[in-house]
């Protein structure tokens, strides 16, 4: 495979299409135009880096892209974002925003799991909650979610300690197990009236209050 690389030592597909991989010692970089995909591990590590900017158009983010990113701060997902993939921003303790919406219809497991997050509005075609994709998002405090969405996976928002009411939309149909463990400020859970709840799912939640609509 033919690839190039730029003045900042990122490298790419000959077609610009593909980011594929960043130096460690990157501190801050503008993703070009053009870019439609961002490999796997292509920061991976990448410890220093604390800003960065995302072009309209992308739409893949792979597995472990930014893993452990510590110093990366608040960043703007485009709207045209179709796939997350798995353990994509873990550990990115300093992220606090992502953008006003995620549009992404596939988010994987742990995908934003040790983040700062404050609020996340989920649109677009998302049928499923990936487990464990905001675990231990402790400063989480309010999610807005698409009519379509189907499953809350296992732990999903274990250990999102902020959260307070969380209304699910009536296309709901399953919330696992632990889904929303250690979630001690959860007052409201209000989901369709058919939906499977675990019995698990509210583990801990020692105020949580379940209405069905």
């Amino acid at each position: 495979m033919q690839q190039f690389t730029d003045n900042y030592g990122v490298k790419f597909t000959q077609d610009g299409k593909v980011l594929l991989s960043a130096p460690s010692s990157i501190t801050e970089y503008s993703i070009p135009e053009g870019v439609e995909e961002i490999a796997p591990e292509a920061f991976y590590f990448c410890q220093k880096l604390s800003k960065l900017t995302f072009p309209e158009g992308l739409k893949n983010i792979g597995a472990y892209a930014f893993y452990f990113c510590e110093e990366l701060g608040d960043i703007s997902l485009p709207s045209s974002l179709e796939y997350i993939g798995d353990y994509a921003f873990y550990y990115c303790l300093a992220v606090k925003n992502i953008g006003r919406e995620l549009h992404a219809s596939i988010i994987g497991p742990y995908a934003f799991a040790f983040c700062s997050i404050r609020d996340v509005a989920l649109v677009g075609a998302l049928k499923s909650i990936s487990p464990y994709c905001f675990y231990k998002c402790p400063y989480l405090g309010e999610v807005s979610f698409p009519e379509g969405l189907e499953n809350v996976g296992n732990h999903a928002f274990d250990s999102c300690t902020y959260l307070r009411t969380i209304e699910l939309p009536a296309s709901v149909q399953s919330v696992d197990t632990y889904a929303f463990n250690e979630c001690y400020s959860l007052s409201l859970l209000r989901l369709p009236a058919a939906a499977m709840l675990d019995h698990e799912a509210l583990h801990h939640c020692l105020m949580a209050k379940v209405e069905r609509v």
